[in-house]
């Protein structure tokens, strides 16, 4: 009887560790997830480095960014050497949002670089700021010598194609979108994401193929495969914050 007493009892007691155990996790994921929501909230200025690799060679581009929530407006200008792309400008205009690139001329030759038109656009942060995702804790990172927590987390979503020539040429094709967050737990911020589009930009060329050349998914993906894995992965670090951060338009 004794020993019956004694084998329920650490029954009892390993129930109880494994139920604190996953309520720790629940909490924890719960303040996680808060922790990175507030970010769509806040006013904020990043660096952006987008690195790519193609058969073995490596390229990578430097952005500085700045986003400010309310009312939605969002900069990025290009700091590397050799870009087209110079500016990205995105704001918020009666509910829509609306972009301007700036852009190298093709036909001036001269390094000139013109705005493009107002259109419809994305918000630069939509990439990491989806509200309803699930995050999941990975363990402790060290950065810039101090320690962060590491979640991951992914998203469906969907590549699009829409011919020139034919308006009524336009394709969709599901994809995923894989992120981690660094997360200061003392001090609720976000201070660095990184997110692999690299499953995103294949699957945009392939959709390209399967509606300019008429493929199917599998003949196009196989084309794709065929010309080399490209990777693509794109790390944004936050360096300030706070409601002082503002945005002036640029002069277009």
């Amino acid at each position: 009887m004794k020993k019956k007493r004694i084998i329920i009892t650490i029954a009892i007691i390993i129930i109880s560790i494994i139920l604190l155990y996953f309520i720790k996790v629940r909490v924890q994921n719960s303040a996680a997830k808060e922790i990175i929501n507030n970010l769509a909230r806040e006013n904020y200025m990043y660096t952006k480095t987008v690195s790519s690799e193609l058969h073995n060679e490596k390229a990578e581009l430097i952005w500085k960014g700045t986003i400010t929530a309310e009312p939605y407006v969002g900069i990025e200008t290009c700091v590397s050497n050799g870009s087209a792309l110079s500016k990205i400008y995105s704001y918020e205009e009666n509910g829509a949002i609306y972009q301007r690139m700036q852009i190298q001329s093709g036909e001036t030759g001269n390094g000139q670089y013109l705005w493009t038109p107002k259109s419809k656009g994305v918000k630069l942060n939509q990439m990491y700021t989806a509200p309803d995702l699930n995050y999941k804790y990975e363990g402790k990172e060290k950065l810039n010598g101090k320690n962060v927590a590491l979640y991951t987390s992914s998203y469906n979503t969907q590549v699009s194609y829409e011919s020139n020539t034919d308006s009524e040429n336009k394709a969709t094709l599901d994809t995923i979108v894989y992120l981690k967050f660094y997360l200061d737990m003392q001090s609720k911020e976000v201070v660095k994401i990184q997110w692999d589009e690299s499953k995103y930009d294949t699957d945009q060329q392939v959709l390209q193929k399967m509606c300019e050349q008429n493929l199917s998914e599998t003949d196009a993906r196989k084309e794709v495969n065929e010309s080399g894995e490209y990777k693509v992965i794109t790390t944004i670090t936050i360096t300030e914050r706070g409601t002082k951060i503002s945005i002036t338009k640029p002069e277009i």
